[in-house]
């Protein structure tokens, strides 16, 4: 059974008919037509709307300056005051290691010239025991450190048991102008540092008197 195909076309002018005489398919044709739009719209311009956004938030992520690309770091730069809090907390635990290593650095310090002390001390015990013209000015500098551990005296005392030992062995002189620069180092600082220098070229790899050499100066320009 044939059927023509002219019984199925509709014409531009019939539609027109149609739709003007019928509101209710004129909405339905209008609501048709506007969800295809809506989806065209969507499949060309949604993908670049996507890509900006995503790249919006790795901008809020990354901060600015020297943290682009970091997304995880926290900068002072970030505008969250939980961030903020979390820098300040870090900067405090980084200047409280500071503090420590600045103590145990001084604590060092200061062990290193107590042991230095003790050792010309236990020298000028030598130098009794051994009698002789040193005897007695290593007898008078042992007592008035007994006496007094601050004894302003001290540094001169020590002066002048090394200007007479200045003959006697090296190590022993070194160990004399060490403990001379421990005495003086924190009220004399420039008798220190001669003492340190003064052992820097008996002995040039000296190396704690190098590093008490460079640490007098430094509280000297201060």
């Amino acid at each position: 059974m044939a059927i023509e195909l002219r019984d199925f076309s509709v014409s531009i002018s019939e539609i027109i008919t149609l739709v003007e005489g019928h509101p209710v398919v004129t909405g339905l044709v209008v609501v048709v037509v506007g969800g295809l739009f809506k989806w065209m719209w969507t499949r060309i311009f949604g993908g670049k709307g996507k890509v900006a956004e995503g790249s919006a938030l790795v901008q809020s992520h990354s901060g600015t300056g020297d943290n682009i690309g970091r997304d995880k770091v926290i900068t002072h730069n970030t505008p969250d005051p939980q961030d903020r809090v979390t820098n300040e907390a870090l900067a405090k635990a980084v200047h409280a290691y500071q503090e420590l290593i600045e103590t145990k650095d001084s604590l060092r310090e200061e062990q290193e010239r107590v042991k230095d002390l003790s050792a010309a001390l236990e020298l000028a015990q030598s130098i009794v025991r051994g009698g002789g013209d040193l005897a007695q000015n290593a007898q008078a500098l042992l007592d008035a450190f007994v006496a007094q551990p601050d004894d302003p005296t001290l540094a001169a005392r020590f002066d002048g048991l090394i200007d007479d030992y200045e003959n006697g062995p090296l190590k022993d002189l070194i160990a004399l102008y060490l403990g001379r620069g421990a005495i003086s180092y924190m009220n004399d600082p420039r008798g220190a540092l001669a003492a340190y220098t003064r052992v820097t070229h008996l002995s040039p790899d000296h190396k704690e008197a190098h590093n008490y050499c460079g640490t007098c100066t430094i509280g000297l320009a201060i």
